[in-house]
């Protein structure tokens, strides 16, 4: 079976969906600075995560929201964004659609903490007026067990998210580029606009980038294996609700 929609023409995906699957994975992200990671971090690894579940979850994987909410990395080079209402808007309106064309569980897979508000609602939203179910995963908070047993801390553009785009391609991730001094971290009562770097530790010290790809791998294995299994048991809970 094909997995990405994209590239099915409609008798395929008519022969699918629903008889096969009615599982849809949809990644979500914003392109903004990442250090020496792509821009287009918190869109590759959803998307990459969405390709890895798609066969043991029997999902189909929807074109990706690539657009975001970037705030406080806006002032970086190449850093974009739309507004909240824009993308909390857009993804409604994208995961109406796919509950009509059959799909009963949507699962939204996030790579960018400025997304988070604007996905809140969705879930409520798509079983009261579509009774589909609905998970939002922000990758980041799942993966936070298997991020403690590989690396000393996290952040953003820090070695967890580094390490998982590095599983993706590690010619994305620019070793010549990266300036240890250029990690920053969040100060008590102390709020910025814009941030003033583009890495964000989350613990002053930790959690600066690994160059290590088979680390790295070895990570995004663990990840992709925890989210597998808690997707699993919940869908496995929805079987006797929707």
């Amino acid at each position: 079976m094909e997995y990405r929609m994209e590239r099915l023409n409609w008798k395929q995906f008519k022969k699918i969906v629903p008889g096969k699957t009615d599982i849809v994975l949809l990644p979500v992200g914003t392109i903004e600075a990442h250090g020496p990671g792509a821009l287009g971090t918190d869109a590759i690894i959803p998307g990459y995560l969405a390709e890895r579940l798609s066969r043991p979850l029997n999902a189909m994987v929807a074109p990706a929201i690539n657009y975001g909410v970037t705030n406080s990395l806006i002032a970086f080079p190449g850093s974009l964004t739309v507004s909240p209402p824009t993308l909390r808007a857009y993804v409604r309106e994208t995961a109406f659609s796919l509950a009509d064309a059959g799909f009963k569980k949507i699962i939204v897979l996030n790579g960018h903490g400025g997304n988070i508000d604007s996905l809140d609602d969705l879930g409520a939203g798509l079983w009261k007026e579509k009774k589909a179910g609905c998970l939002v995963i922000h990758w980041w908070m799942a993966a936070e067990e298997a991020s403690a047993k590989y690396f000393d801390g996290s952040g953003h553009a820090g070695a967890d998210e580094l390490a998982a785009l590095m599983a993706v391609d590690p010619t994305l991730v620019s070793k010549a580029d990266y300036r240890r001094e250029e990690a920053g971290h969040r100060f008590q009562g102390i709020s910025m606009h814009p941030f003033y770097r583009s890495m964000i530790l989350n613990q002053p010290g930790k959690g600066y980038p690994v160059f290590d790809t088979g680390r790295a791998r070895k990570y995004m294995e663990a990840v992709v294996m925890r989210l597998t299994l808690d997707i699993k048991q919940i869908l496995a809970g929805w079987e006797k609700i929707i």
